[in-house]
């Protein structure tokens, strides 16, 4: 009977230690290696393709994106764009705010003033409710020799288990039917011009692969999506696509 106990004694510390291991796998994965070795296909390495000046508009922007993108290209002249209004409005003055209704939203994209050399729509289109007019509206805002970033949910996450953080499409209530299907988005790219540089259909760069492998075990027990968990399920498509000059 003692044997038993420091047996299981024994087990939980063993246990304990390689959750705190795990955890702070994460946190060293989220705050050091991504940024040090992003995925091929991730907006970064997208974003360091850019030309040394320009204009991005960031469709779809909410309020992180602001924040972030600008300070990777702080030479561009940054536009975000959105349906919901928030504070960064203040914060940040070339963030365009919209709260016209969702139905209109291809509408006041085409209604900037402005034409872009990059096009960044990162997981948007699965809140869209016209996801094609988003997509042609796009497409003409874009300048010629300019780059689209598009990231969705793949097809295949709605299988994915459920999650908080978001594994399967319909863990968030706010996406539209199911997912955008990116055989279809580069379809429609092409109609409107553009050339399709890279098209990945379950996004699973070995490095985070690995690294969501490890995390999965501490990612089930806490229920919760940990910074490598997409790549290792897939759960991003991605599309880099251009005009040509």
């Amino acid at each position: 009977m003692v044997l038993h106990k420091v047996m299981n004694f024994f087990v939980m510390q063993i246990s304990n230690l390689i959750l705190l291991i795990l955890k702070r796998l994460d946190k060293f994965v989220d705050t050091h290696l991504f940024h040090k070795f992003p995925a091929k296909n991730s907006l970064y390495c997208f974003l360091n393709q850019a030309k040394a000046r320009g204009r991005l508009l960031d469709v779809g922007c909410g309020t992180h994106s602001p924040r972030v993108l600008p300070a990777i290209l702080p030479s561009y002249h940054y536009t975000g764009i959105d349906i919901i209004a928030n504070n960064d409005s203040v914060i940040f003055p070339n963030l365009y705010v919209l709260c016209e209704h969702p139905d209109k939203f291809s509408e006041d994209i085409l209604n900037l003033p402005d034409t872009y050399d990059i096009i960044v729509c990162n997981h948007n289109l699965e809140h869209c409710n016209n996801i094609n007019k988003t997509i042609i509206a796009m497409c003409k805002k874009l300048n010629n020799g300019g780059m689209i970033y598009i990231a969705v949910p793949s097809v295949s996450s709605v299988n994915f288990p459920s999650r908080p953080g978001c594994l399967n499409y319909y863990d968030d209530a706010t996406h539209k039917g199911s997912p955008p299907n990116t055989v279809d988005v580069c379809t429609i790219l092409r109609q409107n011009g553009l050339q399709i540089s890279r098209h990945s259909i379950s996004e699973k760069p070995t490095l985070h692969y690995l690294i969501g492998l490890l995390q999965e075990p501490l990612s089930r027990l806490e229920n919760k999506v940990q910074s490598a968990t997409w790549a290792y399920y897939g759960f991003e498509s991605i599309i880099w696509a251009h005009k040509s000059v």
